[in-house]
């Protein structure tokens, strides 16, 4: 089965009506072609996904069980890491308090379930919170506290801090262990300051956060309507730079399919999306996702 072929399959397997017939033809795991495939499941962001969708349909059976024990691995090791990740962020969490620092978590865990049934099925990599520009000096310090430093502090936009690096990255490295090195990137909008697309967002969305919780921490998470403009605007704006992962198309299109309603209908409320439809409106059709893996 060719490397297109492959990955054709998988997506079938997660469309809005689920298609298996062609796993059967998914290459050997011990393979060229299944180490590609499985590699490109991982970095896609849907490998965790994937087996879900094997496991609600009763279609497990649908892959080797070589595939299947890969694939739950995964699902086991990245438990312990989300785990992690949330006693990580409660650490973070706390200082922004003791700080007096309005801080609300983007991305991430955050989007359950509106974009993806479990948080368990996401791959995180780092860190992401909002914060008023007055308080990212005072963010800042809190980061300092926990042990993040960054070259420098932006006011205006993104800063990013690290924990310090112990380990060198290679592309062997199991992307579901916990974090050797951690990443906080701090934001004051939801879209960075960019000379060649300069784009009008929301400035009020810490006033419209909600508070949610997971494994005991009560966090602030943006409202849906702000949570699908930010995660249409990164989705975006990667595209345009660099690279995009298929999963977050997929989670874009679930909230689309399970929240239109209320992002299309606020009922007059002064929420981001209707503020928004009043200067200007935007539709998303199909993603042809396919088409991406000539």
């Amino acid at each position: 089965m060719s490397d297109s072929r492959s990955k054709r399959a998988i997506v079938a397997a997660l469309s809005h009506k689920p298609d298996f017939s062609a796993l059967a033809y998914l290459p050997p795991l011990d393979s060229k072609a299944g180490s590609n495939c499985l590699r490109w499941l991982d970095h896609s962001g849907l490998a965790l996904v994937f087996l879900r969708s094997l496991q609600d349909h009763g279609a497990t059976d649908r892959i080797s069980a070589v595939w299947r024990e890969a694939l739950r691995r995964r699902q086991e090791r990245n438990i312990f890491r989300l785990q992690d990740l949330v006693e990580e962020a409660t650490r973070i969490n706390s200082a922004f308090l003791s700080y007096g620092v309005t801080a609300a978590l983007l991305k991430g865990f955050t989007l359950t379930p509106d974009f993806c049934a479990d948080p368990s099925l996401r791959h995180q990599v780092d860190f992401d919170f909002l914060v008023a520009p007055r308080d990212a000096g005072s963010a800042a310090r809190a980061l300092s506290l926990c042990g993040y430093s960054a070259a420098y502090v932006n006011e205006a936009g993104e800063s990013c801090f690290l924990t310090p690096l112990r380990h060198i990255p290679s592309d062997k490295d199991d992307l579901y262990c916990l974090q050797r090195q951690r990443q906080v990137d701090l934001h004051v909008s939801l879209w960075e300051p960019c000379p060649w697309l300069p784009v009008e967002t929301p400035t009020d969305c810490l006033e419209y956060s909600e508070f949610h919780q997971i494994f005991g921490l009560q966090y602030r998470s943006l409202s849906l309507e702000d949570k699908f403009l930010l995660q249409v605007l990164h989705a975006f704006r990667h595209s345009v730079r660099s690279w995009i992962r298929v999963s977050w198309l997929l989670e874009i299109g679930r909230c689309l399919d399970s929240c239109t309603p209320l992002l299309l209908d606020c009922g007059g409320c002064d929420s981001a999306a209707s503020r928004l439809a009043g200067s200007f409106r935007f539709r998303m059709g199909n993603f042809r996702l396919a088409g991406e893996f000539e």
